[in-house]
């Protein structure tokens, strides 16, 4: 049997900090999470091992390195929406509440926070084909 999907969706929890999920249904979390993760495997084009899912486990072992890469594109799914969400926030807002909440340095801090985790992945992703290669004469 390969890895359980929940190591994956484990390692992206760790990675955000996010009140509503202590607040959502477990069947729409999950549900969620398997969106998330959905989009995560289309993204992982060059992973070196099948990332098919059975009965909530891939059918291969994935190392941590693939389920930390996995756990970062859900990262990004994750990010999109809350972006996307906060252009509207002046509309929900009246001007002084608005300028109040500050929601423009929140928006910086979100595109910040999504163009490094994308660095990383990037750095991640370039680097992962190459970490099981023996180096020299062998």
């Amino acid at each position: 049997m390969g890895t359980p999907i929940q190591d994956v969706f484990d390692k992206f929890m760790i990675q955000i900090d996010d009140d509503t999920k202590y607040y959502m249904e477990a069947t729409l979390l999950d549900e969620l999470l398997r969106l998330y993760l959905s989009k995560a495997i289309s993204k992982f084009r060059d992973c070196q091992k099948e990332l098919k899912i059975v009965d909530d486990y891939f059918t291969e072992v994935l190392d941590d390195d693939e389920q930390f890469i996995l756990a970062q594109f859900m990262v990004l799914q994750w990010l999109s929406p809350k972006i996307l969400c906060n252009d509207n926030l002046t509309i929900q807002f009246s001007d002084v509440d608005y300028n109040q909440k500050n929601p423009a340095s929140l928006l910086t801090s979100l595109k910040d926070m999504k163009r490094e985790i994308e660095k990383a992945l990037q750095r991640d992703l370039v680097e992962y084909p190459y970490k099981n290669r023996k180096v020299g004469w062998n």
